[in-house]
This record gives structure tokens, C-alpha cells and sequence, in this order.
């Protein structure tokens, strides 16, 4: 169980800070939310997240869509890592 949680916060924590690299980007660019928001409005679905961030998967997509309205914003990116982060303090 630790270690599927904790497995979910690196993944959930490199969507977030936009470290997975796309496929058009060179090599060692971060892409950040903006750059995978190609219609400007301010979610992505996960066919948008996942053409960004090749090594997203359906599971940790819906987890961070907490509301399940089928877009993640940047907002719920945060909240998710945030209820991430404190998770992984109470299991120290």
C-alpha cells in the first residue's frame, strides 16, 4: 500500500510540475500546464494530458479529476498534490 501511494504522489507530482517530456519538445524542456492547454481553456482532458505527458495513466487521471468532470486544471493539480503531501507525512 505504501508503495502504490507513493507511486502516485511521483506521478502525480511530475503531471504537476510538467517534467514529462513531449515528444516534440527537445530533450530536458519542461512543459507546463500552459503548453498542453492548446485551446486556452484552463483544463485538459486526458487525451490533451496524455499527448503532453506520455506516462499518464487513466487511474492517476481520475484521481486527480476529483470532481470526475473529465478535465484536471491546474487547481486540482495542486489540491491533489497537496492531499499527496500530507498523506506522505502521516504515513513518517
Amino acid at each position: 500500500m505504501k508503495k502504490s501511494v507513493s507511486l502516485f504522489i511521483v506521478a502525480s507530482l511530475l503531471v504537476f510540475s510538467g517534467i514529462a517530456l513531449a515528444a516534440d519538445k527537445p530533450a530536458g524542456q519542461r512543459l507546463k500546464f500552459e503548453d498542453c492547454d492548446k485551446n486556452n481553456k484552463g483544463s485538459l482532458t486526458f487525451e490533451e494530458a496524455k499527448a503532453c505527458w506520455p506516462n499518464l495513466d487513466r487511474k492517476t487521471f481520475d484521481a486527480i479529476d476529483a470532481n470526475q468532470d473529465g478535465t484536471i486544471t491546474k487547481e486540482k493539480l495542486k489540491a491533489n498534490r497537496e492531499r499527496h503531501a500530507k498523506a506522505g507525512q502521516k504515513m513518517e
